[in-house]
C-alpha cells in the first residue's frame, strides 16, 4: 500500500508484471472486492489506489480459490485459460 500510495511507479511496475507473469503460486489477502469510491467517501484515495494498483492485476491474473469469511481471508491462485478481469 505504501508504494501503491507514494505512486512508487518503478516498483508499482515491477510488481504488476510478477502478477502478469503468475509468479507467485498463492496470494493471501483478504477476499477482495473490486469497487471504486466516490471521492466524499472516507478513505476513498486510499481504495482507488489500492483498487487500480493492485486488486486490479490480481483479479486479472488470479482467481480465488477457496475464502474463510469468519477469518476474512481469502487465497487467490493464478488463473487458467482466457485471462478474465473485473
Amino acid at each position: 500500500m505504501e508504494m501503491a500510495m507514494g505512486n512508487n511507479t518503478e516498483y508499482m511496475g515491477r510488481f504488476q508484471r510478477d502478477l502478469k507473469a503468475q509468479r507467485f503460486d498463492i496470494i493471501v489477502v483478504d477476499p477482495l472486492n473490486y469497487s471504486i469510491y466516490a471521492r466524499r467517501r472516507a478513505f476513498s484515495d486510499e481504495n482507488n489506489v489500492w483498487v487500480k494498483n493492485v486488486m486490479e492485476h490480481i483479479l486479472c491474473n488470479y482467481q480465488v480459490d477457496v475464502v474463510y469469511p469468519d477469518d476474512e481471508i481469502a487465497l487467490y491462485v493464478p488463473q487458467s485459460g482466457e485471462q478474465q478481469c473485473p
